[in-house]
């Protein structure tokens, strides 16, 4: 796995996540060596499915869960919470901490059924809710967090232990910690108490944030407050740096995008593309359709997690329609596969999709 960050050609990284697969289906493998060979295929941008499948199954047994056993989050919970468990648990969460931070990295799922993965966020889920008592606990709880809102896995009781866990705590979160805590709550749409609000805005603060991928975190956390309408105590300078990081970035319109796009011009539809709204986000197209102007965001792979929405997906969703009150319709890249090649069937499919957003 270490060689292949090191930048194997694509044919040997192939080769060696079928190699790697092979190891981690047949055995019980140590849980640091599962995260660091998921580690090590995500930072290296190589999103091996047979490689993640098998990383999945070998990371729920490797916290003595078995996936044919459970069949609800209740008995997951009751497994974890057994003593034999707690005591030796965190050690192999740790770790495994890594491996949902590549899960969530390289957006790996499958829409088939029975897929490991969403199994392997529960029982890291229920496992750390047992284990958030434990300070050696709360370094991994805001990547934790992170992971959980990016795939964008509910666990409202996971959010709860994080929660309570980090509030007394939180001041000696660095930088990153703080922007990933406070936009993992966001994306996951996920209430904290009054304690926590307040520990958690003292600490943002209090700190110094100087990479814009932090800054834009914090904005969107921002723009949750003010969804809920809560209290803000922040200065208005700071607001504006963290809104000026988020749209810092350039647009970069796909060739799916430009596709969607000019499909619609040939139906004489006004359109705009890569529209900048009040609340900083990039709507991909604007087209007026019945007198009414529609958002069209072109959705490629990496706004999914198999053929469910990533967490930053259905943030950007949530927040365009109730902060700007956006009509919004999504070309997913498997439809769009369906109908490109056919100028009549692709036309067609986008007066559907037009004509079901202004009835919903």
């Amino acid at each position: 796995a270490v060689a292949v960050r090191r930048g194997f050609t694509s044919l040997c990284g192939q080769r060696r996540s079928v190699q790697a697969a092979k190891c981690l289906c047949g055995q019980r493998v140590a849980v640091r060596c599962i995260a660091n060979t998921a580690w090590a295929f995500a930072t290296a941008g190589h999103p091996s499915p047979l490689l993640f499948d098998a990383v999945a199954r070998a990371g729920c047994t490797s916290i003595c869960l078995r996936p044919a056993s459970i069949n609800s989050s209740r008995r997951i919970h009751r497994r974890c919470c057994s003593t034999r468990l707690h005591e030796h648990l965190w050690p192999a969460l740790a770790n495994t901490a890594w491996a949902l931070w590549a899960f969530a990295t390289v957006g790996h799922a499958s829409a088939t059924a029975g897929h490991p993965s969403p199994l392997l966020f529960d029982s890291i889920s229920s496992a750390l809710i047992s284990s958030t008592r434990k300070q050696a606990a709360r370094a991994y709880l805001a990547n934790t967090a992170w992971a959980f809102a990016t795939a964008g896995h509910p666990s409202p009781l996971l959010f709860d232990a994080v929660a309570r866990a980090s509030a007394a705590s939180i001041d000696q979160f660095g930088p990153q910690a703080l922007a990933n805590t406070a936009w993992a709550f966001a994306t996951a749409n996920h209430l904290y108490s009054e304690a926590f609000s307040r520990h958690l805005m003292q600490a943002v603060t209090s700190a110094e944030f100087a990479t814009n991928e932090h800054l834009a975190q914090l904005h969107q956390w921002q723009l949750w407050n003010r969804e809920r309408r809560a209290k803000v105590d922040l200065p208005d300078g700071f607001l504006r740096r963290c809104q000026a990081a988020f749209m810092a970035s350039p647009p970069k319109p796909s060739r799916m995008q430009r596709q969607v796009e000019a499909t619609l011009v040939s139906l004489s539809m006004p359109v705009r593309a890569e529209v900048f709204t009040d609340e900083g986000y990039s709507i991909d197209v604007v087209v007026n359709f019945q007198g009414a102007e529609v958002g069209v965001e072109v959705d490629g792979p990496s706004h999914f997690f198999g053929r469910d929405p990533s967490g930053p997906t259905l943030l950007k969703r949530r927040q365009l329609r109730k902060l700007g009150g956006w009509k919004l319709c999504s070309v997913p890249y498997w439809e769009w596969d369906e109908v490109w090649s056919d100028a009549p069937r692709r036309q067609q499919y986008l007066l559907q999709l037009l004509r079901r957003t202004l009835e919903a």
